[in-house]
């Protein structure tokens, strides 16, 4: 996108905590969509299924935990989006765009998994609405 930060704004813990927030909603997202498809080929890298190895919850309750810590995920980017620290005023047209970026990613991944047949939507109700207002 053409976007140019400086090194001391990439590596500043609070870009670099949005960074992570980004990806662990992706990750946690793509772990409640597979869970299904995963179990069926025996894996077990999958935060449902360690939820539910290492708490002893069925399936449902394991993915109704997943999506909480999706959702609680998506509430702290928000805040931590909402609460970036001021930066010298050319830097922060640049690191705005950057924020975009980070939410095109996480709203890129939740379009893919609707619109591919890589997916199949665990049976259970999760609600989206709450990264909505985040996702737009």
């Amino acid at each position: 996108d053409g976007l140019v930060l400086p090194t001391e704004v990439l590596d500043h813990e609070a870009v670099r905590a949005l960074e992570r927030s980004a990806s662990n909603i992706v990750g946690l997202a793509n772990d409640i969509l597979t869970v299904e498809k995963e179990m069926k080929k025996g894996e077990v890298n999958n935060t449902v299924l360690v939820l539910m190895h290492e708490h002893e919850l069925t399936l449902e309750e394991a993915t109704t935990r997943a999506i909480e810590l999706h959702n609680d995920e998506m509430r702290a980017f928000a805040r931590a989006a909402a609460s970036l620290p001021k930066f010298d005023a050319a830097v922060e047209p640049q690191l705005r765009r950057y924020v975009d970026v980070l939410i095109a990613f996480i709203s890129g991944h939740r379009d893919w998994a609707h619109q591919t047949n890589r997916y199949r939507a665990v049976n259970l109700p999760i609600r989206e609405d709450e990264g909505d207002e985040i996702l737009g």
